[in-house]
């Protein structure tokens, strides 16, 4: 599952302190982390920060990770505005309003592996939580726009030897299928970090399919499972 790790950034960030804040985010993110930086405390943002942000941003887009801020001052967001860049973040008043968002993923699955239809095949669980977990993480993170409210349906059902789950958003238009299979033929040191999630998917999963209908991502992901045979009849 991935984790944000929460960054303190100090009272100012300016020229003499942005390369030590951008060392420990750089840290965090090299780690496999996505970050959420809270600068609640930080009062002073000049442009030596922004390219702080801005650093962070794209590395962590490389490695398929996310950067989102809390506790932004309405004077940093201004200058935000004026540069772009507040385009690029998503935004969260408090760490308390930023928690329950980054808590959504345990709840959903907890609900999902505890459904009738998965509870009863347990030897589909594994696969079942873990290409959920890859699936609904990409929504979350990357569906919505900073700051945009959003939605995530997911339906669910168990019929002819195959249950079936369906991943419905209103979020940007975008097929993960699109995305090329990494070269798992490559050695440790020279693979690129990321891009795993939706290959386990589509390995772990009989059938994966993407439509975009009615302005809705639809992923439909289907396991088969073995079903009892009856007794032949004597």
């Amino acid at each position: 599952m991935e984790k944000y790790e929460i960054h303190f950034v100090g009272s100012v960030l300016d020229s003499n302190t942005s390369g030590d804040e951008q060392a420990k985010i750089v840290a965090l993110i090299e780690q496999g982390h996505s970050v959420a930086l809270n600068l609640s405390g930080c009062s002073y943002v000049s442009s030596a920060g922004l390219r702080v942000m801005l650093y962070a941003f794209k590395l962590a887009k490389a490695k398929s990770r996310d950067v989102c801020l809390v506790g932004v001052s309405q004077e940093v967001k201004d200058v935000m505005h004026m540069t772009g860049f507040d385009k690029f973040f998503r935004f969260y008043q408090t760490l308390d309003e930023f928690r329950p968002v980054n808590g959504r993923l345990d709840e959903i699955l907890s609900m999902l592996m505890h459904s009738r239809e998965v509870a009863s095949h347990p030897s589909l669980s594994y696969a079942i939580r873990l290409v959920s977990e890859e699936i609904i993480v990409n929504i979350l993170n990357y569906a919505y726009p900073q700051q945009a409210e959003g939605y995530l349906t997911l339906c669910l059902w168990d019929e002819d030897g195959e249950i079936t789950l369906e991943f419905i958003d209103g979020g940007i238009p975008f097929n993960p299928l699109d995305k090329a299979d990494p070269d798992i033929s490559l050695p440790l040191e020279q693979r690129e970090i990321g891009g795993l999630g939706i290959f386990l998917v589509r390995e772990m999963m009989d059938d994966v399919a993407y439509t975009y209908v009615n302005k809705e991502n639809r992923l439909t992901i289907k396991k088969k499972y073995l079903q009892p045979t009856d007794e032949p009849v004597s």
